[in-house]
């Protein structure tokens, strides 16, 4: 129920914001309140720019939708703008993976068994409708997943996947080597995990927030390019791919992507 409430609101994208903004204010969480009251007039003003003039400047890949420009993304921190897709409610990074997926996996032709750790709404609704995939999903809280779990104690079967999905969740799991060797183990023989979000490669060596805050997203860590020992650790071969370095700047303009590294992981 909370599930279904929470989709139906987020349609509506100035409303649920205009919401969040007397929840945050009730529950004395000030600053909160001014990202959530920056993020509504950035909305309000979408609207009218689509409302009285809409150019189709940019599509989301995922769902189709078009627009002047992409909507406000607000995080823990601040009002990111031109990042989210009202529709489907897409961010950069997903619409990087979806390229990712279409152009160099050619992803949705095959028949897969599926975990998703940490459902997005965008790429789950694309998961499970399409008639080759066997989905399943995993979250400690997320209403959205199909069952509550531990990435560290999973309790599926060994050998059960064909391919996980794991974007922006290891970088806030205290046993980030203990949920890899998880996801290894329901990993079939030459099952992928695609791995992305939480990696800077500028850095070589991973850095441990002593005090999670809003300005990480109360992240435990933001991971360097060491972030590979502990994938190798948990017994992975391990391919980067830097989607943006392919794609037209024309295209990563229209469709709203970004320059992250995705790593595939090989069982």
């Amino acid at each position: 129920m909370e599930f279904y409430l929470r989709k139906k609101l987020a349609q509506w994208p100035a409303s649920k914001l205009f919401l969040k903004m007397f929840m945050d204010l009730s529950q004395g969480e000030f600053t909160q309140f001014k990202n959530s009251l920056r993020g509504w007039l950035m909305t309000i003003q979408c609207h009218f720019q689509r409302f009285f003039r809409n150019r189709k400047l940019v599509e989301c890949n995922i769902c189709g939708w078009q627009g002047n420009r992409f909507y406000p993304h607000v995080t823990k921190s601040r009002p990111v703008p031109d990042e989210k897709c009202p529709r489907c409610h897409s961010i950069p990074r997903y619409r990087t993976l979806q390229y990712f997926l279409v152009n160099t996996l050619d992803f949705y032709k095959d028949r897969l068994v599926i975990l998703e750790v940490g459902p997005n709404r965008s790429l789950q609704e694309v998961l499970q409708k399409s008639p080759n995939f066997d989905y399943t999903s995993v979250d400690l809280n997320a209403p959205q997943a199909m069952y509550h779990m531990d990435v560290t104690n999973l309790t599926f079967d060994d050998k059960k996947f064909d391919f996980i999905f794991c974007i922006s969740v290891m970088q806030f799991v205290k046993n980030d080597l203990q949920g890899f060797r998880e996801m290894y183990r329901v990993l079939k023989p030459g099952g992928r995990l695609l791995f992305a979000s939480g990696v800077n490669t500028d850095i070589q060596k991973t850095i441990i927030y002593k005090t999670p805050s809003a300005s990480q997203s109360f992240a435990l860590r933001l991971y360097g390019r060491d972030v590979a020992e502990v994938m190798q650790k948990a017994g992975f071969r391990i391919d980067i791919y830097q989607p943006a370095e392919d794609i037209p700047e024309k295209l990563m303009k229209k469709h709203g992507m970004s320059n992250n590294v995705i790593y595939l992981l090989t069982r």
